[in-house]
This record gives C-alpha cells, sequence and structure tokens, in this order.
C-alpha cells in the first residue's frame, strides 16, 4: 500500500505539472499579442512622402500590418488629421491591439515634397499677368511680389519642381491679385494652391554704388542695376548707362537712387585762363597753335580762346584735357593757275 500511495501521489504531482505547463502555455498564448500591442506606440509627429498614409507611417513597430494602406497622403507641402476612431478600427482589424490610453481624437500628417522655386513662381504668374498691364512697353517689366509668410508650392518627390497658372483674377489700378497655381505644371490630375500677391510695371534702371560729388567722374564700375515701378520714374531719369559714363554730378548723388538726366552733365576738361593746344584740320592738312581759354568747357562744347599769336580770339571745339579743335566745313583745295 505505501508503494501503491508513493505511485500515485508520483502520477498526481505529474499531472499537476502538465496543467501547471499547459496554463502557463496559455497564458503567454494570450499576453504575446498585448505584448506586441504594447510595442505599436502612435507617433506623435508623422511626416509622409508618399501618396499614401500607411500604419507603419503613424505607428512605431507595426510589424507585418506596418504596410496596410489606412488613407491618401494631403498634398505635398500641406498637413491633414486623421481621425483616432478610424486609426483604431483599422489597427485591430490587422492584428494589433493598440489601446488609446492618451484619449487622443485626431492626429496631424504632413507630407513632404520638392519646392518650387520662388523665382520661377514669379515668373510664371508675370507672364501669364503681364497682358493686363498695357503700359508696360519696351524695357519694362513686370514685377510679381507674392505675399508675406505664403506656403511654399511643393510637388511630389520624384516629380519636377514646375508650375502653371490655371486661373487668376488681377485689380490692374492696385495690381492685387489672386491666382490658382498648379504644381507640377500641366499636370490635370495635380492640386491647385490658391496664390495671393500684387504685380506692377518696373523697369531697370542704372544707379550708382557709391556716394559721387561735382567733379567726380562717373565710371562703368560705379554702376549697378536696381528694379523701380515705372510709377517712380519720372521722365527724365536715365535709363541708359552709357548715358552715365563719362560723366559728373551736378551735385553729390546718393547710391541706389535713380538719376535724372539734370542730375549730371559733362565734366569741365578745360579750365577758364589755362592754356590750349588748338588744332585746324581741313581734309588731310593740320595746323595747331595754342591759346588761352577765355570760359571753361567740357568735352564737346565750343568754348573761345584767345590766339597767343595773332591776339585774335577764335572759338573751337573741346576734344579733351587742354585741347580743342577747329574743323573748316570745307577741305581747303589747292588750285593750279591756268
Amino acid at each position: 500500500m505505501k508503494t501503491t500511495v508513493k505511485k500515485s501521489a508520483f502520477g498526481k504531482n505529474a499531472a499537476l505539472g502538465k496543467i501547471a505547463a499547459l496554463g502557463l502555455t496559455g497564458f503567454l498564448a494570450f499576453t504575446l499579442p498585448a505584448a506586441d500591442a504594447e510595442a505599436a506606440r502612435l507617433k506623435s509627429d508623422v511626416i509622409v512622402s508618399g501618396s499614401q498614409i500607411t500604419l507603419g507611417d503613424i505607428f512605431d513597430e507595426a510589424g507585418a500590418a506596418g504596410s496596410v494602406v489606412i488613407a491618401e497622403s494631403p498634398v505635398p507641402g500641406l498637413t491633414d488629421t486623421l481621425s483616432v476612431s478610424r486609426i483604431s478600427a483599422v489597427a485591430r482589424r490587422n492584428g494589433l491591439d493598440w489601446r488609446n490610453r492618451d484619449g487622443l481624437t485626431h492626429i496631424a500628417v504632413k507630407r513632404t515634397g520638392l519646392p518650387v522655386g520662388t523665382e520661377e513662381v514669379r515668373s510664371v504668374l508675370a507672364e501669364a499677368l503681364t497682358s493686363r498691364f498695357p503700359a508696360i512697353s519696351g524695357a519694362g517689366v513686370l514685377e510679381v511680389e507674392i505675399a508675406p509668410n505664403s506656403a511654399p508650392i511643393l510637388v511630389a518627390e520624384g516629380e519636377f519642381p514646375s508650375v502653371s497658372v490655371d486661373r487668376y483674377s488681377v485689380d490692374a489700378g492696385s495690381g492685387r491679385f489672386v491666382a490658382l497655381l498648379r504644381a507640377p505644371a500641366n499636370d490635370p490630375a495635380a492640386p491647385v494652391r490658391r496664390v495671393m500677391g500684387r504685380a506692377y510695371p518696373a523697369l531697370d534702371v542704372p544707379v550708382l554704388t557709391n556716394q559721387k560729388s561735382g567733379g567726380e567722374l562717373i565710371r562703368a564700375s560705379d554702376i549697378e542695376w536696381v528694379r523701380v515701378p515705372l510709377t517712380r520714374l519720372g521722365q527724365n531719369m536715365i535709363t541708359d548707362m552709357n548715358k552715365l559714363i563719362g560723366m559728373t554730378p551736378r551735385n553729390g548723388i546718393r547710391p541706389g537712387r535713380p538719376i535724372r538726366a539734370s542730375d549730371v552733365e559733362t565734366p569741365v576738361v578745360v579750365e577758364k585762363s589755362s592754356l590750349v593746344n588748338v588744332t585746324f584740320r581741313s581734309g588731310a592738312m593740320l595746323l595747331s597753335t595754342r591759346g588761352t581759354a577765355l570760359n571753361a568747357g567740357a568735352v564737346g562744347e565750343t568754348i573761345s580762346i584767345l590766339n597767343s599769336r595773332s591776339r585774335r580770339t577764335i572759338q573751337a571745339v573741346v576734344t579733351g584735357p587742354g585741347e580743342a579743335e577747329i574743323t573748316a566745313p570745307d577741305p581747303v583745295r589747292l588750285v593750279s593757275a591756268q
């Protein structure tokens, strides 16, 4: 009997061991999905680059469910919201028993993209709007300013960053416009973005890069170009840099300021009472003499000169510093006597 009891006790212990093992296995089988659920954490900042949002985009450690699509992505550069209840339902259907312990209702998802350059956007807008500004002619251009704090225009990654004007409205008086831009350009399926700003006719004019005073010569290296609204330009503003080179200010000229024709003059190269070399030119014949300038003059101006030999006053055109010239109306011809 003792042997029987011992054997029964051993069998009973073995049975209990099997039950315990089965219970542990069942417990582990029950708790493993929960452990997986704990590993799947909802991201606080969701940024996507593709056209679809997956569970792998919004959860850390989504596992095999990571490729499941939950929604379409927003337009590149913009942000959309996703309902947490929708996220939870899709997650559970795909084996993620995620619990919303933070009580979230929505999460934000932003899509990245490639930006279209600001100059490209302005250029395309200017081309579309120019026909509404008839005042532009010749070298004039339409300057476009996009409203401050405007969001950048992006295209999906892998697309060429381009843009086209879908529709627009503009007030030619104030220049204010609203335009719908499609990016990438000429893609009928591409989303449109609303852009506001101001457009105005302008002209590129030469200005000085540094302060110049009267008597100082203006050189090409002293000049740069700035774009100025036509409303700020008077009738006598200089728009050709060749009309500045070699000139001198009548008074001081500040840098960066549009210059009027009356602001500059040809520099004086012959001072009053200075000695002048005078050349008389008639065809191939040249004669020279010296005299005293009775008045100051710039290149191209006619001045009076007192001939040192004859003591007569002659008129000559200034050709350079201390130089003047008299040109005969008709070349002198030597005729043989018959």
